[in-house]
């Protein structure tokens, strides 16, 4: 399998971008940011690039406020339904502690534009027999820049997050499910609070990741939703 391989340099500079940008720059399609599977051998420096949906939060106040939304179905159309475009560089601290820095840009009709940032986390794998536990823990900025023919009027959304992956793993293959919930505040003009958690399923075989499960999100004074969790990833180890 192929390692990511980096200058100092280029770290350096990741850690002061990622640093840089938490105060601001992300997709505001919300989700788990990390889920960590575990693998075999040393740690490696890694890189991971994929997709994802979620709740589009501006989008989804919008449309509970106005009526167009509804709490008794899942959310399944644009733009309500987000989908972002992630990456991930992840870099080992110790046998166990990886730091994650995390980027996302928003898919509006096949572009990933206008919603973009970064963010930075931590997880720690361990091992409990043939059991293995890795929660995570991350803190993103967020903004669509206000882009009001996309339902965005959020110039900051920023959102702590954390999971927790419960499987095993062989050679090629790693296979569990990760719980996970997040805070976030959407700082419109009258700034609203999102609490959500959920659950997904999620395998690995060699340089593939597959997730797939569910989240409910609730939107202080607005109302709440269902939302599919649907992503796959692709990289390094």
């Amino acid at each position: 399998m192929k390692r990511f391989n980096a200058s100092g340099t280029r770290v350096r500079l990741l850690c002061g971008l990622a640093l840089a940008a938490l105060t601001g720059c992300a997709g505001t399609t919300l989700g788990p940011s990390i889920i960590r599977l575990p693998v075999a051998g040393p740690p490696q420096r890694t890189l991971e690039f994929g997709m994802r949906t979620g709740p589009r939060l501006v989008s989804d106040i919008a449309g509970l406020k106005s009526g167009a939304l509804g709490t008794s179905k899942p959310v399944l159309q644009l733009p309500e339904l987000g989908i972002a475009y992630e990456f991930s560089v992840g870099l080992p601290l110790s046998s166990q502690l990886q730091l994650h820095l995390l980027g996302q840009m928003e898919n509006v009709i096949g572009l990933p534009l206008p919603a973009m940032g970064l963010g930075l986390g931590v997880s720690y794998s361990a091992q409990l027999g043939a059991l293995w536990l890795v929660p995570t823990l991350a803190l993103k900025g967020s903004t669509d820049f206000g882009f009001p023919s996309l339902g965005g009027n959020s110039p900051l959304t920023w959102t702590a997050d954390s999971s927790l992956f419960v499987g095993g793993l062989d050679e090629d293959t790693a296979m569990g499910i990760a719980p996970f919930a997040s805070f976030s505040g959407v700082e419109t003009a009258v700034r609203t609070n999102v609490f959500m958690w959920g659950l997904v399923g999620t395998a690995r075989y060699q340089n593939m990741t597959f997730t797939a499960g569910f989240a409910r999100v609730i939107f202080d004074g607005a109302g709440t939703l269902n939302v599919p969790i649907i992503g796959i990833r692709a990289g390094s180890k």
